[in-house]
Formats: C-alpha cells, sequence, structure tokens
C-alpha cells in the first residue's frame, strides 16, 4: 500500500530557510518474479522516471519504519535546495541520507535492494517523489506494472529484541544514545528501549537517525 504525504518543513527554522513542494509516496511491492541483473532492474525504474520523479527501492530489512525514508527524502530535497548534495541524482541521494553514509557505493550496500551477492528476496520498499499526488499514485501504477509487481499493506516489522541489535549495528548506535532520548522525552534515567512499546521504540530511533541526517546536511554544506 502506498502512502502519500506533502513534502513540508520539519520546524519554523527550515519553513524559514527554504520553500519544499511536492509529494512522496512511500510502499512496499512484492516482485513477481526475480531479477538476474541488478542493471536490468535499475534500468526498469529509470523507464518510469522522467522531469520532476524520482524513483527509489531500499531493502526492507535496512529500514526502520516509513518514516525513515520519508527524512532521508526531506533532507535529499533539502540538500539540493542547498546546492549541497553529495550524488548529482536525486534518487541516490534518497540512498544517501537513508544510509548516513556519504560513500555511494557504501550507501547502496548499506540499504539498496540488492540482488547479486545476496540471497534472493521478493519485497522492497520503493519511494517516488513527484509534484502531486496524482503523479505519484500514476508513477506507482506504472512501476508496479514495469517490473511485475504487487503492492505490500504492511513492511513495519515489529522491533523485537533481535531487530533492534541489527539496527544498532548498522547504524553504530550506541546504548547509552538511546537511553539519553529516552530520558530527554521523560522517561526514567536507565529505561531501556527493549522495555518500550513498538511506538516509542520506533521514535527513539527515528530521533537519533534524523538528527544526524541533519549533522550530513550540515557537514555537505559547510564542505561546498
Amino acid at each position: 500500500m502506498l502512502v502519500l504525504k506533502k513534502l513540508v518543513p520539519l520546524s519554523m527554522f527550515h519553513q524559514s530557510q527554504m520553500k519544499l513542494s511536492g509529494y512522496v509516496g512511500i510502499g512496499g511491492i512484492r516482485l513477481g518474479s526475480r531479477w538476474e541483473s541488478q542493471n536490468t532492474l535499475v534500468e526498469k525504474i529509470q523507464s518510469v522516471e522522467e522531469e520532476g520523479v524520482y524513483i527509489q527501492i531500499f531493502n526492507p530489512d535496512a529500514i526502520i519504519s516509513p518514516k525513515h525514508l520519508y527524512y532521508a527524502v526531506y533532507f535529499a530535497e533539502q540538500a539540493f535546495a542547498l546546492s549541497s548534495n553529495i550524488s548529482k541524482n536525486k534518487s541516490i541521494e534518497f540512498l544517501i541520507y537513508a544510509s548516513l553514509q556519504r560513500q555511494i557505493k557504501t550507501a547502496i550496500d548499506k540499504v539498496g535492494f540488492l540482488i547479486k551477492g545476496e540471497k534472493h528476496r521478493d519485497t522492497a520498499y520503493i519511494v517516488i517523489t513527484a509534484s502531486s499526488k496524482s503523479k505519484v499514485t500514476s508513477k506507482y501504477k506504472e512501476i508496479l506494472s514495469s517490473l511485475n509487481a504487487s503492492s505490500v499493506k504492511e513492511m513495519v516489522p515489529p522491533l523485537t529484541s533481535q531487530k533492534i541489535n541489527q539496527f544498532l549495528k548498522k547504524y553504530m548506535i550506541s546504548d547509552f544514545e538511546l537511553e539519553n532520548v529516552l530520558l530527554c522525552n521523560g522517561f526514567p534515567a536507565g529505561s531501556k528501549i527493549s522495555d518500550q512499546n513498538d511506538d516509542t521504540k520506533h521514535q527513539t530511533f527515528m530521533s537519533i537517525l534524523s538528527e544526524r541526517m541533519a549533522q550530513l546536511l550540515m557537514e555537505s554544506f559547510k564542505s561546498n
């Protein structure tokens, strides 16, 4: 199922700095056939893109929640607005911010949907950005047809202890950082992420990831 959101500034500071426009669609897809070539898959996706429309797919095991991808798109859009983008390709910039990696190959390896060298999986997260809801929706239908794919209703995994440890390692997040975010949000000192409900777990992780995306944007801006 595709979730549509309007791109809007996340804070008064951002609102005063730039005008964001357009919509982002985030959803899960199930590929109907096995892809033997990464290049063929990429070419199929690029054939659906057009001026002002950007599409990227992600390994769902590397993504904490749809909000993770929304923030990645948001900060990638800001990077382009500030001429601080790392890649010339906006779809690649989505990968950079989702992965928090400046090196494109590392970003792709970390959060991209890869075929070569990995156990084949048939589900992926997809992100589509365009100027209008109708354009995002029409491109979603087009990409489903092009990839012989179907929509997946639910992609957000429960944050089990195993999943938490996986994300801690992948994004190099410490227990101290998690505990500090919980403390700042009114939880008692020493509270453990594993003891919280799923909403709190997701919010805590996203607080850390969004802050790191903002830091990456600032570093890129300063280096230009």
